[in-house]
């Protein structure tokens, strides 16, 4: 079968110069896409065991599991790049950084980076329909803020990969009930692809009726520097014993240029950077 569109009456197409221009057409006009085989598996499983390391130094941190539970956070780790840099490097990948120059242009950062676990029989709280720009109901004419979820592990339907509304990042309201069940899509991927979604898209996680699957991801949002991070990244990373303000690249990326500069001073001193 040959692989040509055939229209007629049509004057007016769009036309994609690479892969990159493959993926933003996707993202516009679905409000996602899937970048299959990013990471090896090496690198995965690299990461799976990290990733289970700190998520019972946050459980002794925030003095056990009941009190993560209590806060809809069980099973989920905020912030691993200020405990590694393997996190960073996942953070800073530049095929999808690439796609993301050119949705949001050069300016942006990183507003925020969690870790989600997605275990047998135990529904998540992002099972619920939401916007990574949650309690938001508008549309803008361009991306304000993109997100992309890191597969550490297979996405697949019954082991509980993430659920999209297509197009619903065009719409202000969230559609009925009887919408949401006709048009909801699973989006199935293989581990060390990405999902990359316009962060106005609606999402969700599937609940994972597998047998002993674990689905874990990791998801970044990357938003335009007006917005406010999740948690003060550079903060978060001095605390942890690192730096990245010398790089030109993280100290854009990382929040250091953008969060609230303490005194004239700095500010000043901020612009001097830039500039």
């Amino acid at each position: 079968m040959s692989d040509e569109v055939l229209t007629y009456g049509v004057k007016n197409q769009n036309y994609n110069k690479d892969e990159s221009g493959i993926h933003i057409e996707d993202l516009n006009r679905n409000g996602y896409t899937v970048l299959q085989n990013v990471f090896s598996k090496e690198v995965m499983q690299e990461t799976a065991l990290l990733l289970d390391g700190l998520l019972n130094n946050q459980i002794i941190e925030m003095g056990g599991q009941a009190n993560l539970v209590n806060v809809n956070d069980d099973d989920i780790i905020r912030c691993p790049l200020a405990y590694s840099p393997h996190f960073l490097s996942l953070a800073n990948n530049p095929r999808v950084l690439n796609i993301v120059r050119d949705v949001l242009g050069e300016n942006f950062v990183l507003l925020m980076q969690n870790a989600i676990i997605n275990r047998p029989e135990k529904k998540q709280y992002q099972v619920r329909w939401h916007r990574d720009l949650n309690y938001q109901h508008w549309t803008s004419s361009r991306p304000l803020s993109v997100h992309f979820l890191v597969c550490i592990d297979k996405f697949y339907k019954d082991g509980g990969c993430t659920w999209v509304l297509p197009g619903s990042h065009l719409h202000e309201e969230f559609p009925s009930n009887e919408f949401v069940l006709r048009n909801e899509v699973p989006l199935e991927a293989d581990a060390g692809s990405i999902v990359l979604m316009n962060s106005m898209t609606f999402h969700r996680s599937g609940v994972n009726v597998s047998a002993s699957h674990t689905r874990r991801a990791i998801n970044h949002v990357i938003g335009s520097p007006f917005m406010g991070q999740q948690i003060d990244i550079p903060r978060f990373l001095s605390v942890h014993g690192q730096d990245y303000s010398s790089d030109p690249f993280l100290y854009r990326y990382l929040g250091y240029q953008w969060n609230p500069a303490p005194d004239a001073k700095e500010w000043r001193s901020r612009r001097t950077k830039k500039n």
